[in-house]
C-alpha cells in the first residue's frame, strides 16, 4: 500500500473543491447570492508598465482559456500598438506597429489572433499564431477614430470603423485572395470621440453600435443591414448619449451598454427587430459609465466593464478618482455592481471584457496617473499602465498559481 505524505490528502481535497467550484458558480440559483457576484474579490496584474496612453484595449479568449490582448504601448519613444497573450505565468508580447493606435481583436478556433488597428497612415489588419505575425492593409490612406472586428462562422474577419472624415465603414476579407470588400454605411456628424462595437449574429449578419459624441446631437445608434442591402440606422433613447458596447445573445437579441454623463450607466435591449427598446439604469451617478464594454454568458445574462469617470483637467473634480467597475444582471432582477480596481486617477479607460469557458469575467484596461506642472493649464499624463483583472477564484482553475 502506498502511503500519502502529510498534507497530501488535504491538498487533494482542496484541488477537488476548486475544480467543483465552477459548477456551483454557474448554477442559476447560486450565481448571484444576496445580489452579489458569486466569484467574490478580484486580482489584477500588469501586462505593460507605462504604456502608450489612455486609449482602447481589446480582450478575447482563445482555446484553453488563453487570454489575448491588443493594447497601447511604446516603441522608440513613440506610441505603438502591441499584442500580448498569456503563456503560463507571464505575458508574451508582440510588437505590431509604431505610431499606431490599438483597435480590436478576435481569436479563432485554432488560437489565431485577428486584429484591426490604426496604423500610421491607414487601417491595418494583423494575425498572429504559433510565432508568425502577418500584417496587411485594410484600407490605405484612411485614419479612424474607432475600430472593431469579429469573426463569422467560417472564421472570416469582418471589421467596422469610423473614419476621421466621419464615414461609418464596414467590410470583410476574402480568405482566398486577402482582398477586402468595404462599404460606407452612412456619414456621421463631425465628432472627435466615437465608441464603436461590432457583432455578427447566427446568420453572420453584422450589427453595429456606435455613439456620436457631438455637442449638437449626441447619442447612441444601432445599425443593421436590411434584406435589400440597405442599412437600418436607429437612435436609442435619450439616456444613451455617449459610448456604445454591444453583444448579441443566443437568440440574436442585442444588448447595449451606454451612458449619460449626468445620470450614469444604462443597459438597453429588445426582442425582435422593430420591437421597443427597454432601458435599465445600472449604476447611477455623474460620469458613471465611461468606456463601457459588454458581453453575455450562456444564460444570456449581460456582464459590463466600465469606468467611473474622472476629468484630470479639473483638479477638484468631485468624481475623482476614476475607478474600474463591473456589473452583471441578477436573474431575479436588478444589478450587482463591484468595484474592481480603485487605484490611480484615470482607471478603467479602454476597458474590454470577455468570459472564460467557466463563464467568469476577465477585463483588460488602462490605469493612468496625471499631474499638473506649475503654471500649466492642462495636466500631463505621467504614467499609463495596461492591466488585466480576473476574479480571484479563477486562479484556482489552473489559470494562475
Amino acid at each position: 500500500m502506498t502511503r500519502s505524505r502529510p498534507g497530501q490528502a488535504i491538498l487533494c481535497v482542496v484541488v477537488v473543491a476548486l475544480l467543483a467550484l465552477p459548477a456551483l458558480l454557474m448554477a442559476p440559483s447560486a450565481a448571484l447570492p444576496n445580489g452579489q457576484p458569486a466569484w467574490g474579490p478580484w486580482r489584477t496584474e500588469r501586462v505593460e508598465a507605462d504604456g502608450g496612453g489612455l486609449t482602447n484595449t481589446g480582450l478575447a479568449f482563445g482555446p484553453g482559456d488563453v487570454p489575448h490582448i491588443i493594447y497601447p504601448g511604446k516603441s522608440g519613444g513613440y506610441g505603438a500598438t502591441w499584442y500580448a497573450y498569456r503563456s503560463g505565468l507571464q505575458w508574451e508580447r508582440v510588437f505590431l506597429e509604431e505610431r499606431g493606435s490599438p483597435g480590436s481583436l478576435a481569436v479563432d478556433a485554432e488560437g489565431r489572433a485577428h486584429m484591426v488597428y490604426l496604423g500610421r497612415f491607414d487601417i491595418r489588419y494583423a494575425t498572429y499564431h504559433a510565432g508568425t505575425l502577418t500584417l496587411a492593409t485594410v484600407e490605405p490612406g484612411v485614419t479612424s477614430w474607432e475600430l472593431a472586428i469579429d469573426l463569422d462562422s467560417a472564421g472570416v474577419p469582418h471589421v467596422a470603423y469610423v473614419t476621421t472624415k466621419n464615414a461609418l465603414r464596414y467590410g470583410y476579407r476574402d480568405p482566398a485572395t486577402g482582398a477586402w470588400t468595404l462599404q460606407t454605411i452612412l456619414q456621421v456628424p463631425p465628432t472627435g470621440n466615437v465608441n464603436l462595437a461590432l457583432a455578427l449574429d447566427s446568420q453572420d449578419r453584422p450589427h453595429i453600435a456606435y455613439d456620436v459624441a457631438s455637442n449638437v446631437n449626441p447619442g447612441t445608434w444601432y445599425a443593421t443591414p436590411t434584406a435589400s442591402g440597405t442599412w437600418l440606422n436607429e437612435q436609442l433613447g435619450p439616456d444613451c448619449r455617449y459610448s456604445a458596447g454591444l453583444a448579441l445573445d443566443s437568440h440574436d437579441r442585442p444588448h447595449i451598454a451606454c451612458s449619460h454623463e449626468q445620470r450614469g450607466l444604462y443597459y438597453a435591449t429588445r426582442g425582435a427587430t422593430g420591437s421597443a427598446w427597454t432601458y435599465e439604469l445600472v449604476d447611477g451617478g455623474f460620469r458613471h459609465g465611461q468606456s463601457p464594454d459588454i458581453t453575455v454568458d450562456a444564460q444570456d445574462r449581460p456582464h459590463i466593464a466600465y469606468a467611473h469617470g474622472y476629468n484630470p483637467g479639473w483638479p477638484d473634480d468631485p468624481t475623482s478618482p476614476g475607478q474600474l467597475h463591473y456589473a452583471t444582471r441578477s436573474p431575479l432582477g436588478g444589478w450587482a455592481v463591484e468595484l474592481v480596481d480603485p487605484v490611480g486617477q484615470y482607471n478603467g479607460i479602454g476597458a474590454s471584457i470577455a468570459l472564460d469557458s467557466w463563464g467568469l469575467p476577465h477585463i483588460s484596461y488602462i490605469l493612468g496617473w496625471q499631474r499638473f506642472s506649475e503654471g500649466a493649464l492642462d495636466p500631463v499624463l505621467e504614467r499609463a499602465d495596461v492591466l488585466y483583472a480576473e476574479p480571484v477564484v479563477a486562479t484556482g482553475l489552473g489559470l494562475m498559481p
